[in-house]
């Protein structure tokens, strides 16, 4: 391009002429080193605790079938303990209901049944939960710590026997929805139609049709026969008409 005028003012300086744009690229932010890169936490993520939980339960599930009655000195006298507080509570309970027939007059007479009794129902549970489990755990871990490889292989026999018994119920449900499913006619095996039942008006229809026909063959036939069978005929319908008439009269 061509200089205009050498006199002009931005062509008197030494600096360099004109200004360089920055690029696009300077612009977009610059990513941290190894951001894309997933780093998986230490502990597991919530699918697997959950099948984690869910393991640990059926495994202390079988644990509590297997041995939920140790027969040990200190099960068998929580478990009389736990017997004596469920009987006392039932007892104090039919107390407290009956004894106002009794006493009418005292009013607190229910409730000197009703209250021991909910202290039994709450003791009974506390020792249930607290105890009796702890007892009961003890020994579970006792009997895997003695017999590690009978306890696993009853687990595993229970596993089988449990996945054998699913499948023999959905077998049985499956030949129960098979017998309740209503046969098939001959025409339905080779793709025909089912026929529909026929409405109301349908049958009325057929029905008008039908009288219809009827009496179009009836002219007809009137039609073909001569006059004076036609006449004789009329007059025949006529004297039934008026004797059945003078019978009903005679009968009122």
């Amino acid at each position: 391009m061509s200089q205009r005028n050498p006199m002009n003012e931005r062509y008197q300086s030494e600096q360099p002429k004109g200004q360089t744009k920055k690029s696009a690229a300077a612009a977009k932010p610059k990513a941290k080193a190894a951001a894309s890169v997933y780093v998986r936490p230490a502990g597991h993520t919530p699918k697997e605790k959950k099948a984690i939980k869910k393991a640990q339960r059926a495994k202390q599930a079988e644990l509590d079938r297997m041995f939920y009655n140790p027969p040990t000195e200190q099960y068998k006298k929580l478990r009389r303990i736990w017997w004596v507080l469920l009987i006392s509570a039932i007892v104090l309970t039919v107390l407290g209901m009956i004894m106002p027939n009794f006493m009418p007059d005292n009013i607190w007479a229910t409730w000197i049944c009703i209250i021991p009794a909910y202290g039994c129902i709450i003791g009974a549970l506390w020792l249930d939960f607290s105890k009796i489990r702890k007892v009961r755990r003890a020994y579970q871990m006792e009997m895997m710590k003695k017999h590690p490889k009978e306890v696993k292989q009853h687990m595993a026999t229970n596993a089988a026997n449990q996945v054998a018994q699913q499948k023999e119920d959905a077998r049985k449900a499956k030949k129960e929805a098979k017998a309740a499913k209503p046969v098939k006619r001959f025409g339905h095996v080779f793709g025909g139609k089912k026929e529909a039942e026929p409405s109301a008006e349908q049958e009325a229809q057929k029905k008008a049709a039908a009288e219809k026909e009827a009496a179009e063959a009836k002219a007809k036939e009137d039609a073909s026969k001569p006059i004076a069978q036609l006449k004789a005929e009329r007059e025949a319908a006529k004297k039934a008409e008026r004797e059945a008439a003078a019978h009903e009269d005679c009968s009122k």
